[in-house]
Order: structure tokens, then sequence, then C-alpha cells
């Protein structure tokens, strides 16, 4: 290669040479491209080649240090070799200064979302000191029992919200129990008894509070899995509420399951679909506040759980932007929330959202 080392951020491109040094009739050394050579990343055989003067341009799916050679088609007398050091993301840093001073405002929040982002996020930074209050996880644990043992009960997303939430801060579902009582309470035995709409608002829930254990449901999933299964547009999109939010959302639901086939192209066509719509700064509109970082937010949440690569995937880099661009284009200066159109004023339900967004990021 033309040179034997090279440092790049996660994210961007790097390009390299290959050359072979040869020698005319007279013995003077000549130096000529080498295309259509196979290149190796860690002795791994890749589908990158080189082109026409030699060239290939390259991306890495994640940060650390790798050693890049080729095999030419006539072989080689010296395998090339090039170091090259991938630093952490750009811009990881602005994400979680983010993620830390908004995590500071929620440690004493009692809603289900929140509660949910709170627990998910102590997972992916166990080091941080902006945790939820004891108090008020446990507030949320007795109206989630409260919900449960309601009799009356019968929307299926609050019983879901109170399964993801209770999951994420590392509370058992099925064993809940009330003040004096040794009477296990189980949040899945009622989920299971209530009316499950097959809403693109309400079954993805439903499909991640089933997919939070083994609770033995496939009879329940499969019912919503093929309700989603039929009402796929023929463009890719689901339209219940906005094309992009709601899309998104059932492409997060339906990711537990992209094993099956079936599942697997209609997340496929769903995330082409997406890919189509984004915006140049790298944001999405729900086409009526125009572009927002809600509909932002809930696209890297359903793209993340499909396992796109927002930083690399060309699907979502427009005129240079990608949708991690587009998020952070919401974020108020001074870090501490999202705006909803712009990043003036920051917006509770945005930045809540965007939030979600990033820990799934």
């Amino acid at each position: 290669f033309e040179s034997d080392a090279a440092t790049i951020n996660y994210g961007d491109s790097l390009t390299l040479k290959l050359q072979k040094n040869g020698y005319d009739e007279g013995y003077n050394t000549v130096i000529s491209a080498v295309q259509n050579a196979t290149v190796t990343v860690n002795e791994s055989v890749t589908s990158y080649q080189t082109n026409e003067v030699g060239e290939v341009k390259m991306r890495f799916s994640k940060s650390g240090t790798y050693i890049v050679s080729a095999v030419p088609e006539d072989g080689y007398l010296v395998p090339p070799v090039c170091i090259v050091t991938v630093n952490e993301y750009a811009k990881m840093q602005e994400i979680n200064e983010a993620l830390e001073n908004i995590s500071a405002t929620y440690k004493n929040k009692t809603d289900e979302w929140t509660v949910m982002d709170m627990g998910a996020y102590e997972k992916y930074a166990p080091q941080t000191e902006n945790k939820l209050t004891d108090e008020a996880r446990q507030t949320f644990i007795n109206s989630a029992i409260k919900t449960i043992k309601d009799p009356t009960a019968s929307l299926d997303t609050d019983i879901d919200k109170a399964v993801l939430g209770l999951n994420a801060n590392n509370k058992n579902p099925e064993l809940l129990y009330s003040v004096n009582s040794n009477t296990p309470i189980s949040a899945i035995e009622k989920l299971n008894d209530v009316e499950q709409s097959t809403s693109a608002w309400r079954a993805p829930y439903t499909l991640s509070a089933y997919n939070q254990g083994e609770y033995k449901t496939d009879i329940y999933e499969t019912t919503l899995v093929d309700a989603f299964l039929e009402s796929q547009q023929e463009d890719g999109s689901w339209d219940e509420w906005g094309k992009i939010d709601t899309t998104a959302n059932v492409i997060a639901g339906l990711s537990f399951y992209k094993d099956n086939a079936e599942v697997r192209d209609a997340i496929d066509k769903a995330v082409n679909y997406l890919s189509t719509q984004q915006t140049e700064d790298g944001t999405f509109s729900d086409g009526y506040s125009g572009p927002n970082s809600n509909s932002t937010a809930m696209v890297i949440i359903g793209l993340c759980a499909a396992g796109v690569d927002l930083v690399n995937d060309t699907r979502f880099i427009n005129n240079g932007n990608n949708i991690i661009d587009g998020m952070l284009s919401f974020l108020v200066p001074d870090k501490n929330g999202f705006g909803h159109t712009d990043n003036a004023i920051i917006n509770a339900y945005s930045t809540e959202q965007a939030f979600r967004a990033l820990i799934a990021l």
C-alpha cells in the first residue's frame, strides 16, 4: 500500500491504494497500480476489491485496530500490510454528555417510559451517578402492581409498559407482591387476559413485553406478527398515524422475530422505505410538523432494533449527513435536552424519545 499505517474516526471511510514494484528493461524501478485485488481484514476475506487504479474505499464496523492486506489475482511475493486504527465515533462524546445531562433530570421520575429509559441507561453506563432513586423505582413498582391487580384494567399498553419498566429495572414481572402478601402476581398473565390490539401503536409494545423473557406466549405473539405482515403497505410502510413513525414502531416490534424469513423480508422492505424518506440534513418528518426530533428518534429506535449500522449504512446518509447528525441537530446548545423542530427550546416529550433513541444507538 502507499501507506503502512492509517488512523480514522469510526464512521469515516478510508481509501488505500495498492501498488507493485517492478523493473523495466533498463532495470529501473517501475511502480504500477494493482487492480482487482481482494482485500483482507485481520486475515479474513472481505467483499472489497481494488479498482482500475488500485484504490479501495473501506469502512469499518467498529472502533479498534485492524490489519489490512490484499491478495492480487496473480498472487504476491511480499504481502501488503496497513495497520488501521479506527477511533471511537467522533460524536460519542457529545452523545454521552447529552445522556448524562438528561439522566440527571430523570432520577426522580416515576412514569413508565422514563423508568424504562433509566433502567436501560444504567445498563449502558453502569458508572453513572444518575440512577433512578430507590423511592422513584418503588413508586413505579407500586403503580405497576396496582394496574396489574385492577380487574377493570383492560388496555394492553398499560400492562406492556409495566412489564418493560419492571424488566429494565431487574424486576421479574411474573413475581410481584402486594404489601403484606406472599401471593405472587403476574403481569404476563394479566397481559394474556386483556384484549390485545393489532394497532401499530399498541401491538409492538406487547411484542416487546413478551420478549423480555421466556413466557410461553407464542400463540399471542404469532397472532400479532401475522397481523403486521398482512397490513404492510406495498411500499413497505405501515400507515396508521404518520407513515414514518408508525413504520419505525412496527419494525421495533417485529425485530424480535427477524430470524423468520418472512418477517426479515418485511423488515428489509420497511427499512428501505424509510431510507427513501430521509431529508438532506439526516432528519425525518412525521408529515404533520415537518422534520422533527420525535420522528427521527422513532426511526433510530426501529433501525437499531433491526440491526442497521446508522453511522456507515449509506441508505441513511443523505447529502453527507447520517441520521445521528439529524438527531443531534435538535440538541440544545447546553446539551440538556432536545427541541421538537429546532434546537432552541427544550421539549419534554422530544427529549424523552431522543434519550431513548440515543440509548438504543
